[in-house]
């Protein structure tokens, strides 16, 4: 249950709508999600509870190997050092002030990595760690353009 409670946590930052609902009015499956977080109810704002009332929705529709998955990746970023994790949110809210053109041209290129085998991928990091520290500067900067 604790694991289950630092995930809801986690999905509840990145949820952005005001929602108004009193602990009474959630569903009962969604009050057994939430339980850690009924004492508090009350005491959050309206997008906090959106956030958690949304997180608890998305949990109860994974399946089995998805809230598996979803834990271990949960379990990775609380071990990372807390600079790195506040470097990776930063980085986050950086992507999401990006205009949709430009984030959807980042999930195609992400996309296509992902598609490339592990030893086109190690290829491609050591190209790319043997440029120089201005053909690296370059790459970024025509990135950033597109």
């Amino acid at each position: 249950m604790n694991l289950r409670f630092t995930l809801f946590i986690a999905v509840a930052l990145f949820s952005q709508v005001a929602f108004s609902q009193d602990w009474q009015s959630l569903p009962d499956e969604t009050k057994t999600v939430l339980k850690p977080f009924e004492a508090r109810w009350s005491s959050f704002d309206e997008s906090k509870r959106k956030s958690l009332s949304e997180g608890a929705q998305r949990w109860l529709q994974l399946d089995t190997q998805q809230r598996v998955q979803a834990q271990e990746r949960f379990e990775k970023w609380r071990q990372l050092p807390r600079a790195k994790r506040g470097e990776l949110l930063k980085r986050m809210q950086q992507y999401r002030e990006l205009p949709l053109e430009k984030r959807q041209q980042l999930n195609t290129s992400m996309r296509r990595f992902k598609s490339l085998s592990p030893s086109q991928k190690q290829q491609l990091r050591q190209r790319f760690r043997k440029l120089s520290p201005a053909q690296k500067a370059r790459i970024k900067r025509q990135l950033k353009k597109r």
